[in-house]
């Protein structure tokens, strides 16, 4: 994809390719993909709080770790497949 391997902008230009995965979507009634992408400390970072109040998906009032624990399950839910049946 061309990205740098490291760095600030590494980073902001990751964030940016995940805010338009989230809000496509978000767009299709599915929830924030970007949930399952985290950061070295193993949690969402502050960008994806900041989409997710203007996807308005989270209210400044909201718990952010139980929303994102939440966002994230529902993730894992909607693009989960069966396995395959063993032979």
């Amino acid at each position: 994809m061309g990205l740098p391997l490291s760095g600030n902008r590494m980073g902001s230009e990751v964030g940016h390719i995940l805010g338009e995965i989230s809000e496509d979507e978000v767009g299709a009634g599915r929830p924030m993909l970007s949930s399952v992408a985290v950061g070295v400390n193993g949690k969402a970072g502050p960008g994806f709080y900041t989409l997710a109040r203007e996807l308005g998906r989270f209210s400044p009032k909201s718990d952010e770790m139980a929303f994102w624990e939440h966002e994230r399950s529902a993730a894992y839910a909607a693009w989960r497949r069966p396995l395959p049946k063993a032979k």
